[in-house]
């Protein structure tokens, strides 16, 4: 093997991702990075039940081979995988789901933010569904202690599903299924997206201490811890040396260890994590362009507007226009 081979094969840390629209199908290219570099593409579903749940995924093609990293909130999260393999993790919890012979999934519940992994391998052809569920949502419809009741209490508790033929046709309906634009196509929608989790409740069990620890190998990441603190604490005033002195690193090891990893500097990741949390307040309709750029640390919303625009190619303005549309 060649060494321009086996660098090929080496993954390359990528911190986050953004979409864009490109003719007929959708381009996942790095973010945050001097410069971005197409992950993946397909068609891919992202639809929010707000309150309730989420869904993300799709029909995807890998380009090349890169280690996401971002973050996920307290949910409990169900992962349906139909075709290809998918390597992924949150915190200590890793996991390597293949879809050759028979679809696969798993359900993980975080009573608190995770940092999440996962590993793109080129030319990995990828069909899969994420249903991301509230816990409140949850928390209300349970009368009576069941099963669901102790895993929803326990952090980073999981399960991994048997996926029926009726299970698949159901994941393989919602990515088919475009955006609705009317309440027939929105209660089609969700009315699948809930018969899944049924599915997938019916196969929680009593959990013991080996289910939750047992099977998943141990993640000891230092960056991953580093990514995981600075999630947990993003809109606080936090020097490098305060984060160095909590991770036990002195500053220049840390600066010169995440510059390495994960391709920017604390700065910048911090910047680009608050960022990507303004587009999504505003996307759902939570704040102002003021507010947003407020929150995100800037003082002044021009500064906001220019940095905004340079992260996701359009004005917060603009965003917004698209948005209404």
């Amino acid at each position: 093997m060649s060494l321009s081979q086996r660098q090929e094969m080496i993954p390359k840390k990528v911190t986050m991702t953004r979409k864009l629209q490109q003719d007929d199908k959708q381009i996942i290219i790095s973010h945050g990075q001097r410069q971005a570099a197409a992950l993946a593409e397909g068609s891919y579903i992202n639809y929010a039940n707000e309150g309730a749940f989420m869904l993300h995924g799709g029909i995807s093609h890998e380009l090349t081979n890169s280690n996401v990293v971002a973050t996920t909130p307290a949910s409990v999260i169900i992962t349906l995988l139909l075709e290809g393999s998918l390597i992924f993790g949150y915190d200590d919890l890793e996991f390597n789901l293949e879809a050759g012979k028979q679809a696969q999934g798993v359900i993980v519940n975080f009573t608190q933010p995770a940092s999440f992994r996962r590993r793109l391998q080129k030319d990995n052809h990828v069909v899969k569904l994420n249903i991301i569920l509230d816990q409140a949502w949850l928390s209300k419809r349970i009368r009576k202690p069941c099963p669901l009741t102790q895993f929803i209490q326990q952090d980073k508790a999981f399960c991994h599903l048997t996926l029926s033929e009726e299970m698949v046709s159901g994941v393989r309906r919602i990515l088919a299924t475009p955006k609705p634009q009317t309440l027939l196509e929105t209660l089609h929608l969700e009315h699948a997206a809930i018969d899944l989790v049924l599915k997938t409740v019916e196969q929680l069990e009593p959990l013991n201490h080996e289910q939750t620890t047992g099977e998943a190998r141990s993640y000891c990441s230092q960056m991953g811890q580093i990514v995981h603190f600075l999630d947990q604490h993003l809109y606080e005033e936090l020097s490098l040396d305060a984060l160095a002195q909590q991770m036990a690193m002195s500053t220049s090891n840390l600066q010169r260890k995440f510059k390495q990893q994960m391709g920017m500097t604390v700065a910048n990741y911090v910047r680009q994590r608050r960022l990507n949390n303004a587009r999504q307040q505003l996307e759902r309709g939570y704040v102002t362009i003021t507010e947003a750029a407020y929150e995100a640390g800037y003082h002044h919303p021009s500064n906001f507007t220019a940095a905004f625009k340079k992260a996701f190619g359009q004005s917060p303005q603009a965003f917004m226009a698209k948005q209404s549309d």
